[in-house]
């Protein structure tokens, strides 16, 4: 029973109208817009970002088949490594002001009954 009603709500929930599509979408972009402005504040307080580096690094070793013999390996694992990185402000500020001006123009958008976005503002 478990197994019909999951596949049921997924095909329920798609059937929305296209007003409904429309808010979800507007709902989820402003969520996106507030998330990055967060973010660009905070590098901003900082002074500085953070980059993502993904390094192999050693964990142990293995058993491992070298052709026809069995011999030890080296288990490598890729792991993510934040490190400081220097930023231009005044490039950052103007991000700012362009995610600003984008969220304040998504606020005052609202969606049509066909689904259709419109802005109060161009």
């Amino acid at each position: 029973m478990r197994a019909l009603f999951l596949p049921a709500l997924l095909l329920l929930a798609a059937c929305g109208t296209p007003q409904d599509r429309c808010s979800s979408n507007l709902t989820r972009e402003e969520r996106r817009l507030d998330r990055l402005i967060a973010e660009t504040r905070a590098t901003l307080a900082r002074g500085y970002d953070y980059e993502t580096e993904y390094r192999d690094v050693n964990v142990g070793m293995t058993l491992c088949n070298r052709g026809p013999n069995i011999g030890w390996c080296l288990d490598q694992r890729t792991q993510p490594v934040r490190r400081p990185v220097a930023i231009d402000p005044e490039s950052e500020k103007r991000k700012l002001d362009a995610l600003l001006l984008r969220r304040e123009k998504l606020g005052t958008a609202s969606c049509t009954a066909e689904g259709e976005l419109i802005s109060a503002r161009s």
